[in-house]
C-alpha cells in the first residue's frame, strides 16, 4: 500500500483545481500543500521585473528537493526548460484544451472586423506571444498590460475597464467559468489553432518528483500519456532550440497523427510587429523540430 502522498502546488484557484484533479485521479491518501511562489508574492509585477524564470515554480521545486513534498503539480508552460539537478518530470497526463480564447462583451463586437472585435478595442494581455499574434491580424487594437489570476482578468472586462482579454481555454474550462461569463453579458470567441498558436505545452500538466523517488514514480505511471508527452516534448524542444523562455514570442502546437508528429509554430520579431509561421511533419521529435527550426532560425538572428 502506498503512503500518504504530499502534493505541492501554488494556491491559486486554478492551481488548486489541478492539484485536486491529480489527487482524485491517483486515489489513496493525499495531502495538498500550498506553496507561495515569487509570482504569487508579486502578482502585479511584470515578468521582466522578476526575471520571468521559474517565478511560479522555483519555491515548489525547493520544497520537493528538501523533501517537504513528494510531487509538484505544475502548469507545464510555467516550467523552465532546465530543471534543478535531482528533479525530473515523472508523468504528463492527457492534455486539456490547447487554444487561446477571447473573453469580451456583446457591446464590443463588430461584424466586419477580424475576430468580430470592434475597431481600437482595448485588449488585456502581457504575453509577447499573444501581443504579436494579435497585432499580426489587427494593428488597430490597443493592447494593455495585464497580470493576475484568470478570474481577476475577466472581471476587468465585466467592469468595463477593458473590452476583452485573451486567456487559455484550459483555465476557463477547468474552473467552469463559462456560465459566469455569460451571466455577466460576456461571450467567448475561440481563436483557431491554424492562425493563433498557444504557448508551448499550454493546456498540459507536469508532475515533477525527485529523480531517485521510485515509489512516487511508480504511483504516477498510470497518469502518464505517451502521446501527449510526444507533443509537449516537441514544442519544448523547439523552444529550447530557439533559445527561449516564457518571454520568447513563440507559439507552437504539435499533434500526433498517422505515425507522424505535426508541428506548427509562429515566431514574432523582436518588436512583435510581424509573425513568421512554419509547419513540418516527421516521425521523430528531432526531425520535426529541426525542420521547423530551420524555417524560423533567421527570425531575430
Amino acid at each position: 500500500m502506498f503512503s500518504r502522498l504530499r502534493i505541492g502546488t501554488r494556491g491559486s484557484q486554478l492551481a488548486l483545481w489541478q492539484a485536486n484533479y491529480i489527487a482524485a485521479s491517483l486515489g489513496g491518501e493525499h495531502e495538498i500543500i500550498v506553496i507561495k511562489t515569487t509570482g504569487d508574492n508579486y502578482p502585479d509585477a511584470t515578468l521582466d521585473a522578476t526575471t520571468g524564470i521559474g517565478i511560479f515554480t522555483k519555491e515548489i521545486e525547493y520544497a520537493l528537493l528538501s523533501n517537504q513534498i513528494d510531487v509538484a503539480v505544475h502548469s507545464f508552460k510555467d516550467l523552465p526548460l532546465i530543471q534543478p539537478a535531482g528533479l525530473k518530470v515523472a508523468a504528463i497526463p492527457p492534455r486539456g484544451p490547447v487554444n487561446d480564447i477571447i473573453v469580451t462583451r456583446h457591446d464590443c463586437l463588430a461584424e466586419n472586423q477580424h475576430w468580430s472585435l470592434k475597431q481600437h478595442a482595448k485588449i488585456g494581455t502581457s504575453s509577447p506571444r499573444r501581443r504579436a499574434q494579435l497585432y499580426y491580424k489587427r494593428l488597430d487594437l490597443q493592447l494593455i498590460d495585464l497580470r493576475g489570476n484568470i478570474t481577476s482578468r475577466i472581471n476587468r472586462v465585466f467592469n468595463g475597464e477593458l473590452d476583452a482579454v485573451v486567456v487559455a481555454a484550459a483555465g476557463i474550462n477547468r474552473l467552469q467559468l463559462q456560465n459566469d461569463i455569460v451571466n455577466n453579458s460576456g461571450l467567448i470567441i475561440s481563436l483557431p489553432l491554424n492562425e493563433f498558436l498557444p504557448a508551448p505545452a499550454q493546456g498540459a500538466l507536469a508532475l515533477e518528483i525527485r529523480a531517485d523517488d521510485t515509489n512516487t514514480k511508480t504511483r504516477l505511471e498510470k497518469l502518464h500519456d505517451p502521446i501527449t508527452a510526444l507533443a509537449i516534448n516537441s514544442e519544448r524542444a523547439l523552444l529550447a532550440c530557439l533559445g527561449g523562455g516564457c518571454q520568447l514570442p513563440l507559439g507552437a502546437y504539435c499533434n500526433f497523427a498517422n505515425a507522424n508528429l505535426h508541428l506548427h509554430a509562429a515566431l514574432a520579431n523582436t518588436e512583435c510587429t510581424r509573425c513568421y509561421h512554419a509547419k513540418a511533419s516527421a516521425a521523430t521529435i528531432k526531425e520535426v523540430v529541426e525542420l521547423v527550426y530551420d524555417s524560423l532560425s533567421h527570425v531575430n538572428a
